[in-house]
């Protein structure tokens, strides 16, 4: 069973260690036993990416993953990049993909020599051309006033099981509607 060698990452922690990337996050938990003084930080996008808190910052904007968080942020919205990251919006213009080769895209991301760990953002507002106008405002809605069911059962004949009352409690409601009803013809 041979293994390609683009699956293996490397830790981490240690740089003698090569991991599949599939297990990769088994292997970080278990590194960090031994590991227990680093002062690494957990990327928040994704949970295997390990940097130095003064590089945590720079990561963050610029992590691979930031845009699965801001499809699930934002569902409305069109995320600044995804997999194009050879667009004419992005840093590193493709002459691949700008010759109109999209059947080739997923070979293309694969193999691109200029795909890096930097996934270039576009500016906010070139953005906006995507968000959805809408003229519904749900703060504008109408005061409504709440619901009060024991108020609206004191005005109709349904027989009601009194529950979490103490017993004597209880006997006291059941006689109570008991009398209410017979008062009103309907027992």
């Amino acid at each position: 069973m041979s293994e390609n060698n683009g699956d293996y990452l490397t830790c981490p922690y240690d740089k003698s260690h090569r991991i599949l990337r599939s297990r990769m996050s088994v292997h970080l938990v278990r590194c960090f036993r031994n590991n227990k003084n680093s002062k690494k930080v957990r990327c928040p996008f994704n949970v295997t990416h390990l940097t130095d808190p003064n590089e945590m910052k720079n990561h963050a904007a610029n992590c691979p993953n930031r845009s699965g968080f801001e499809r699930f942020i934002k569902p409305d919205k069109k995320p600044d990049v995804e997999l194009s990251h050879c667009s004419e919006k992005a840093h590193f213009p493709c002459t691949v993909m700008n010759q109109g080769a999209k059947n080739k895209t997923e070979a293309h991301v694969k193999d691109c020599r200029h795909l890096s760990s930097y996934v270039p953002h576009v500016s906010t507002n070139q953005t906006k051309k995507w968000e959805i106008e809408s003229t519904e405002n749900w703060d504008d809605e109408p005061k409504v006033e709440t619901y009060d069911p024991k108020a609206n059962m004191a005005n109709k004949f349904v027989i009601i099981n009194p529950q979490g009352n103490t017993p004597s409690a209880k006997r006291a409601f059941r006689e109570k509607e008991r009398k209410r009803f017979q008062e009103n013809g309907r027992f």
